[in-house]
């Protein structure tokens, strides 16, 4: 399942995918987030960063989420970090 929420100019996509085995989310996450932080959260621990380049760099999150989906956030590259913590802290089941 994938959707979107817009405020303004900012556009975040949620894309709710079936939960991979570790492995293939250790390659995805040293694949497309190598830069990234780790925050826990109500759901489980998120791992987010930058991916792209020039106009195509995007913020990427990846959470799977424990006993759940894995989810996966893109949003604008200008996204602030708090504003991701916040989101993240935010989600429930």
């Amino acid at each position: 399942m994938v959707y979107a929420v817009e405020k303004g100019s900012q556009k975040l996509v949620f894309s709710e995918e079936e939960t991979p085995d570790a492995s293939i989310m250790d390659k995805f996450t040293s694949s497309y987030i190598p830069l990234h932080n780790t925050i826990t959260t109500p759901l489980g621990k998120a791992a987010f960063g930058a991916a792209g380049q020039g106009d195509n760099l995007q913020t990427i999150v990846s959470m799977p989420i424990t006993k759940g989906p894995w989810l996966i956030i893109t949003a604008p590259a200008g996204t602030k970090q708090s504003d991701i913590q916040q989101i993240l802290q935010s989600l429930t089941k």
